[in-house]
């Protein structure tokens, strides 16, 4: 069989597998150890000038402004230096909600004459109404 696997904010995977075993409403596939990987799928940014607190625990609260976000990650702009491999707590407010966001750095870039950092959050967990919130909100302003 071939497998068309989706990865959110990355690419399409296919492989080809041989099914190992079928019971009631499952399938067991012997899965390769390399997939093929094809095209690229990253959701729109839009562009934004949002407040943002960022927690990491009640002695390392930080601030920035969130300048691009999507349903599943945010760029976040800050003159403090943040560390990753650490849970964050991202509070801001859209559409006179109150949003917070769990999620974690995948990726930065310093703007060292400026002294400014910019991280790239991926969004790990968030409730049922901030996340219809927020897609409200980005396709709104697509």
């Amino acid at each position: 069989v071939t497998v068309h696997v989706w990865r959110i904010g990355d690419a399409e995977y296919t492989f080809k597998a041989n099914f190992l075993q079928v019971i009631k409403d499952s399938v067991n596939l012997d899965i390769p150890e390399e997939f093929t990987r094809g095209n690229e799928f990253r959701h729109p940014f839009i562009e934004v000038l949002i407040g943002v607190e960022i927690v990491f625990d009640k002695d390392n609260e930080f601030s920035g402004t969130i300048t691009k976000i999507n349903d599943y990650e945010a760029i976040v702009k800050s003159a403090d230096r943040l560390d990753y491999n650490k849970h964050y707590q991202m509070l801001f407010e859209i559409l006179d909600f109150k949003v917070v966001i769990t999620g974690k750095i995948i990726a930065d870039k310093t703007v060292k004459e400026e002294k400014v950092f910019y991280y790239t959050f991926k969004f790990i967990e968030m409730s049922d109404p901030a996340r219809n919130v927020l897609k409200s909100f980005i396709y709104e302003h697509l």
